[in-house]
C-alpha cells in the first residue's frame, strides 16, 4: 500500500468524504502516515494507544498497539515511522 492510499484509508475509516478542490478531484486530509499531529488524531479515537521503539535484529521499528474497552481486543502495527505505525494500526481496528 502505498502512502497516499494508506492517507486515503485512514481518511475514509475516520469518516471523512471525498471533496473536490478547485477543477482537480482530490482529497483534502491530513498526511496521517508522516504527520505525528495528524496521526494523534486517531489515537484520540481509541482508549488505549501503546507506542514505543523497539529493536528489531537488525534495525529500530516502531510499534502500536490500539485498544478499546468495549471490544476487549488489541491491533497491532509495526513500521518504520511513529505515524505510519498508528495508521496500520488503525485500519486493523474492528476487524
Amino acid at each position: 500500500m502505498t502512502d497516499k492510499e494508506l492517507n486515503e484509508a485512514v481518511a475514509r475509516k475516520l469518516g471523512l468524504y471525498r471533496t473536490y478542490v478547485g477543477t482537480k478531484k482530490g482529497w483534502t486530509h491530513p498526511d496521517y502516515c508522516h504527520d505525528i499531529a495528524a496521526a494523534w488524531e486517531i489515537v484520540e479515537k481509541v482508549d488505549y494507544c501503546y507506542l514505543f521503539k523497539c529493536d528489531g535484529m537488525f534495525e529500530w521499528k516502531w510499534e502500536c498497539k490500539l485498544t478499546r474497552r468495549e471490544e476487549d481486543r488489541k491491533w497491532y502495527a509495526t513500521a518504520d515511522t511513529a505515524p505510519k505505525a498508528i495508521c496500520l494500526a488503525f485500519l486493523k481496528v474492528g476487524e
